[in-house]
């Protein structure tokens, strides 16, 4: 039986390449062809060992050129956000296969270390692998950290009115308010209907579920008037807040849009609702900052809760998302302290959901867990 050797300069390897030389030394001493020394490892095995021993010779020297990839990603002990791209892990893909594909000096090691793997040995299918930019992986690869969410806006101004009726004297007093142009507005706290919007004698909207008159149950309704869809003719809007838990849990709150001409209400559930969520656009109208919590798998913090927000324009009868990215953050604990501060102030979710630390990223890239 024909025997073949192969030499391994083993001070060349990293740790990872190291212990396959070890294990591969174990196996070749099984077969009783082995010779040691100290400063290379030299060693026979049989024929059906070789390819294994040769796949170990990257990188070192010039014996070894012709295994290596031509492509070579510079030893980097720490990698930013800011430097890194994200690889998406194919099916049947190890680290050591990615880390020769992609070029990185240093294997399969040193892109467990960037990415804060302990086993080199496993990774998940579909997981985001950080590498730096500019690596050569051939495919496309995306930034780990896009463009910040920074976007020029300038509030519209609407005039408010509460649908509270000051002479109520009960807290469970039908309360009503005309609000001009036919429309009339009632609302009952804690009692169905709850609230109500008519035109003339036309019931538009009605609430099957009804809201409280402050605390964690809800709060007054306030309407105002403005042509948001820049077409010439006022919109009437109502929002009301639908719940908060005492700033113990996120501020939810609906947001109903009515068009005069065609008398049909559309409803939009937001968090963290604020006054001055409704900005300019360049048609003379006004759209609105829409706000809301989802469960995302991001491409680099992976699955979890994100505060997402977009502007949303009114298209004569329903909003309809508008703008090409998607801010999103994730969900701490410091958040709930920065709402409750903001329900009653005039820095709104805005302020501290979209500063300098949010993400503007295309909504294709936070996917939905199936």
């Amino acid at each position: 039986m024909v025997i073949l050797r192969t030499v391994v300069r083993y001070s060349c390897l990293n740790f990872d390449e190291q212990t396959r030389v070890k294990t591969l030394l174990m196996r070749a001493r099984e077969t009783r062809g082995l010779g040691l020394k100290t400063a290379n490892y030299t060693y026979q095995a049989r024929h059906k060992l070789l390819p294994i021993a040769i796949g170990l010779v990257i990188g070192c020297g010039a014996d070894s050129q012709s295994a290596h990839n031509e492509k070579t990603t510079p030893l980097i002990q720490t990698l930013k956000l800011e430097e890194a791209a994200v690889y998406r892990v194919e099916q049947n893909e190890t680290l050591s296969q990615i880390a020769l594909k992609c070029g990185v000096s240093g294997g399969a090691t040193v892109l467990a270390k960037w990415n804060n793997l302990t086993d080199v040995d496993h990774v998940e299918t579909g997981s985001a692998l950080l590498v730096p930019l500019d690596t050569d992986c051939g495919r496309n690869l995306s930034p780990a950290r896009l463009p910040r969410y920074n976007e020029k806006r300038d509030t519209c101004k609407l005039t408010w009115t509460s649908v509270r009726t000051k002479d109520a004297n009960s807290e469970h007093q039908k309360q009503c308010a005309h609000a001009g142009k036919g429309f009339k507005i009632c609302w009952r706290p804690w009692e169905e209907p709850g609230l109500e919007i008519r035109h003339e004698d036309k019931l538009v909207h009605r609430d099957n579920y009804p809201y409280g008159d402050g605390g964690s149950s809800g709060g007054v309704p306030e309407f105002a008037w403005k042509d948001i869809d820049g077409n010439g003719t006022e919109e009437l809007i109502l929002t009301q807040l639908t719940g908060w838990s005492n700033g113990l849990a996120i501020a939810r709150s609906k947001v109903i849009v009515i068009d005069p001409a065609t008398l049909v209400a559309s409803e939009l559930s937001t968090a963290f609702y604020h006054r001055d969520h409704w900005v300019q656009n360049d048609k003379s109208g006004c759209d609105f900052l829409w706000v809301e919590l989802r469960t995302l798998i991001g491409p680099v913090l992976g699955e979890g809760n994100y505060f997402v927000g977009v502007r949303h324009k009114w298209n004569e009868r329903a909003f309809e998302p508008t703008g090409k990215t998607f801010a999103a953050k994730r969900l701490l604990e410091r958040f709930f302290d920065k709402h409750r501060d903001s329900l009653g102030s005039s820095n709104s979710a805005h302020h501290w959901l979209f500063d300098t630390e949010a993400e503007a990223r295309p909504l294709s890239e936070l996917t939905i867990p199936q």
